[in-house]
């Protein structure tokens, strides 16, 4: 896809839900770069779905199917690592969408250095376009991420859908931008923070 629709301007996001296949996560912000997107944000509050209970219940959960995988299905590296698993996505949609979804949704959180290090590639791959990070809850990491140079942060919770009884959005928020506010002055940059 492209990032057609929001007008002539603005920033176009491209959501990366980063797979722990370097390989793979360099096609896909390739893409996203020829695709014509201006800023990238990296998820950091699903790396794994949540027990969604009326999701299993209804049988819902497409990914499975291969329905909304396809992002992946039509990924050059994706179809390369389908091949070498000899999956047929045609004829075989369940296999080849869980496989996606073990990429993408694999139960192993990303470390610093790892974001980092998509944050660079972002930055090689688009000419030093914006790199943010999405699921920030504490001052601590949202200060973190200034010292190591992301340009901005989302604070979510994944809209409350992965982790019951986690913390509000609002209430982090509030605690971040009160923490932040002398950080960001005292480095003398803006960081976005955004809900």
């Amino acid at each position: 896809g492209t990032a057609a629709g929001g007008g002539e301007k603005g920033v176009r996001f491209f959501q990366l839900y980063m797979p722990h296949d370097d390989e793979l996560t360099r096609s896909l912000l390739q893409r996203a770069v020829d695709s014509g997107f201006t800023a990238c944000i990296l998820t950091l509050d699903t790396w794994q779905l949540g027990w969604r209970h009326d999701d299993v219940a209804n049988s819902n959960y497409a990914f499975y199917h291969g329905i909304g995988a396809d992002l992946g299905l039509t990924d050059p590296v994706f179809q390369k690592r389908l091949k070498e698993k000899g999956i047929d996505p045609k004829t075989q949609p369940n296999e080849a969408g869980a496989l996606w979804i073990d990429n993408v949704w694999h139960g192993r959180a990303h470390t610093w250095e790892k974001a980092e290090w998509a944050m660079k590639l972002w930055k090689e791959l688009s000419g030093g376009k914006p790199f943010s990070l999405k699921g920030i809850q504490s001052v601590e990491d949202a200060k973190k991420a200034a010292d190591l140079g992301f340009d901005g942060i989302v604070v979510s919770n994944h809209a409350g859908r992965q982790v019951d009884g986690a913390v509000a959005s609002l209430d982090s928020l509030e605690k971040i931008v009160d923490g932040m506010f002398h950080v960001c002055f005292s480095l003398g940059r803006a960081l976005l923070i955004s809900l």
